[in-house]
């Protein structure tokens, strides 16, 4: 389990959690949770073939589950065509960005991949996962 604290420009500080497990069916991958709902990925974090969520009217009722959801709906996706998945949306807006002679993609610019590595950064510490110095005195 990882514990990772994200500090906002307004001074809040939201925690992030990371556990594992291989044991649980349905394969949970990613839950999101906020102050009045739940947002739950399953199976293939990069290519989901499902997410739910839900939503209750106030921060009390979800914080103590007292009432059912207001709202709970399930979205279910067919597979991708040629069964791509993985890196393969990333590689095509990489593919996008060099035909159009960008350095850097809108959709996910520099400063979010670095705040990706961060994070992954912060998890590896915590697990005390350590790389070769060549690869952690990289800089960007």
């Amino acid at each position: 389990m990882a514990i990772i604290k994200f500090k906002q420009d307004n001074g809040k500080v939201i925690l992030g959690t990371l556990t594992a497990t291989i044991t649980q069916t349905p394969r949970r991958v990613v839950v999101a949770q906020g102050s009045k709902g739940i947002l739950e990925v399953y199976d293939d974090g990069s290519c989901p073939p499902s997410f739910s969520y839900s939503a209750w009217d106030s921060d009390a009722d979800y914080a103590t589950r007292g009432k059912a959801p207001i709202k709970s709906e399930t979205f279910d996706f067919s597979k991708p065509p040629g069964g791509i998945s993985g890196l393969a949306w990333e590689a095509d807006e990489v593919a996008r960005c060099i035909a159009a002679g960008k350095k850097e993609s809108e959709r996910w610019p520099l400063r979010e991949t670095v705040r990706q590595m961060e994070v992954f950064d912060e998890i590896r510490r915590q697990g005390g996962i350590t790389f070769p110095h060549e690869v952690e005195a990289v800089a960007v």
